[in-house]
């Protein structure tokens, strides 16, 4: 009798476990899901759905129990080459002295930044140990949080902010680029999508370049035309299994010909921001030439690089850049150098400058067959949007690449699935 009350409480015990397993495993895949839109809506949002979506992971990874340091994913180059940059700016902040003049509160923003930063990939870490791949959650719900993105910019374009519109981040240039970068990772297993994903991706792209009309962004439109460029010709090799055919190249060109004169339609109606920026570039190019009174960058970069003669080899600090910028030309703003590999220089010199490129590096390996459009999208476009601005000089933008890359390594060590029909 004895022996049949006590089977019965075992078997009790394990229908309880199993529920509780079941509700934390349901819990853990609605996070999932909250963390995925978190980034999608993080081109409009900013610092605030970052910071969200940074509280669902350490929510997940608590949840985790007794098993949170268990079965912690592969370590490898890559996160070498994340850790090597936050630990060495890290340093860098420390080593180097806020100058007098300089905003007496920048120095303890970058420490503070910085550990949070150290603390995040941490926390990540332990996160992406549940063995779960988080980019499929990702796949079906980024793109969602994506449109959403978009009709908050759409609004505060034809609404409080009019043109060059940035929603609640720092400046109009800063959600574009990002909007890329998600919509770009998106397109990872194309070819595996069902029918109606392929064309919901197809829209994002499309919206992508939209924009980077409201945002007035020259750049940008440019790389995500180079980035259209390879992920079609990706998408039609890998349909074709390596041959590409005249007809796929005109249709491709032609695509890309409609496409154009739909943003300049677009962007005749809403304002004519960009068509008037590009139109006073070759203005003042024929009549001034390659001057500061055509580009202002021209101004900045000429006073970087005086900054640059005088403290080479070892740089003058990360937290000095705007003094010292400012101590040359007369302008009212605090400019970085409005140039990445600018900046890495003026922080910490060569050294400085071999950390940011081999941060930048660590998703290389995902340009291969599958990957390429991570890759485009984390590689690609923050480097040649380095080119004219200082990409890594903020702290966001470190944090939102450290996280994502994460996310895509994690996804290509444990094979990306097809991605499914989304269930919204």
């Amino acid at each position: 009798m004895t022996l049949i009350k006590d089977a019965a409480k075992l078997v009790n015990f394990s229908r309880i476990h199993s529920s509780t397993r079941a509700t934390v495993e349901r819990l853990q895949h609605g996070l999932d899901v909250a963390i995925a839109l978190c980034l999608g809506l993080i081109p409009s949002f900013h610092l605030l759905a970052l910071q969200l979506a940074m509280v669902f992971v350490l929510i997940s990874a608590l949840l985790r129990g007794r098993q949170i340091f268990t079965n912690l994913p592969h370590f490898g180059w890559p996160h070498v080459m994340l850790l090597q940059f936050i630990l060495y700016f890290l340093l860098n902040t420390w080593l180097y002295p806020s100058l007098e003049g300089n905003l007496p509160h920048l120095r303890r923003v970058a420490f503070e930044s910085y550990g949070m930063t150290l603390l995040g990939f941490a926390v990540i870490w332990v996160y992406l140990g549940r063995g779960h791949d988080v980019m499929a959650s990702f796949q079906s719900w980024a793109p969602v949080g994506l449109f959403l993105s978009f009709c908050v910019m759409s609004y505060f374009v034809f609404g409080p902010q009019g043109t060059r519109a940035r929603a609640f981040s720092t400046n109009a240039l800063v959600p574009p680029m990002w909007y890329l970068v998600l919509t770009l990772i998106c397109f990872c297993d194309f070819n595996a999508m069902a029918y109606r994903v392929k064309l919901m991706r197809i829209a994002l792209l499309g919206t992508a370049a939209v924009m980077c009309l409201y945002s007035g962004g020259r750049m940008i439109l440019l790389i995500w035309l180079l980035c259209t460029i390879i992920l079609a010709a990706h998408v039609l090799r890998s349909q074709r299994q390596g041959t590409s055919s005249f007809k796929d190249i005109a249709l491709v060109f032609g695509a890309l010909v409609v496409g154009l004169f739909v943003l300049y339609v677009f962007d005749a109606v809403s304002g004519r921001t960009l068509a008037i920026r590009f139109a006073y570039t070759f203005e003042k190019l024929w009549e001034n030439g390659l001057t500061s009174e055509t580009f202002y960058r021209i101004e900045i970069w000429s006073a970087a690089l005086e900054v640059i003669k005088q403290s080479l080899p070892f740089g003058s600090g990360h937290v000095n850049e705007r003094l010292l910028i400012h101590g040359i030309i007369t302008r009212d703003w605090w400019f970085a150098a409005h140039q990445t590999y600018l900046s890495y220089l003026i922080a910490g010199g060569w050294i400085a400058l071999a950390s940011g490129i081999i941060f930048q590096c660590a998703g290389c390996q995902l340009f291969h067959r599958g990957t390429l459009p991570a890759a485009l999208g984390i590689v690609l476009v923050p480097a040649l949007n380095g080119l004219t601005d200082s990409v890594f000089q903020s702290f966001f933008a470190v944090q939102l690449y450290m996280l994502l890359l994460l996310f895509i390594l994690h996804g290509q060590n444990r094979g990306v699935p097809a991605v499914p029909e989304p269930s919204a």
